[in-house]
């Protein structure tokens, strides 16, 4: 009968110790499951997300959203009143450069280099009065910057001999000749 009890206490921190072992796996499991949910900072990338969608929707009362890209009352005033006009006006030159070094071919190629000219230009001291502005008046960075960058890329349009026009009719030739084929 010794041995019966000694089998049954030994049995019992066995299956203890077992349970003690499992438990301790599951736990560093949970834990690194933890561990990679912090490094994947899903809150902040969210936020990042509905930040996006919020400025999405700031621009549409200062940009119209159809083919070409055009500033709204609202965006040509705003461009006025933080300084960008006279910041693109006063640096024409050194702006067309930018984009003309980039060798754009087509007009959406000069609306997007339009637009990274102006971002590098963001950290510019020229552009802090513009940042000022729009730091009084809450507006986002990336608004200032898209409506900048359509008064950019009109004026290298014509810059570069861009027309609109010719870009419009090539289109529709373009199509014609693609439904032949």
């Amino acid at each position: 009968m010794d041995t019966t009890i000694a089998q049954i206490v030994i049995s019992a921190i066995s299956g203890g110790l077992v349970s003690i072992i499992l438990l301790f796996i599951y736990a560093g499991r949970y834990i690194e499951k933890i561990d990679q949910l912090e490094k994947c900072d899903l809150n902040g990338r969210l936020s990042k997300l509905e930040g996006k969608f919020e400025t999405s929707k700031d621009l549409s009362s200062f940009i119209q959203r159809k083919s070409p890209l055009k500033l709204t009352d609202r965006g040509r005033d705003l461009l006025q009143r933080s300084g960008g006009t006279a910041f693109i006006d006063g640096n024409k030159a050194q702006l067309i450069d930018a984009i003309r070094s980039r060798s754009p071919k087509t007009a959406y190629d000069v609306q997007e280099l339009s637009k990274q000219v102006i971002e590098e230009q963001s950290g510019s001291d020229g552009f802090i009065p513009i940042k000022n502005y729009i730091f009084k008046e809450g507006i986002e960075l990336e608004v200032i910057q898209i409506v900048l960058s359509i008064y950019l890329r009109d004026i290298a349009l014509k810059e570069l001999n861009f027309d609109l026009k010719d870009i419009e009719s090539h289109e529709k030739k373009q199509t014609a000749e693609d439904t032949k084929e």
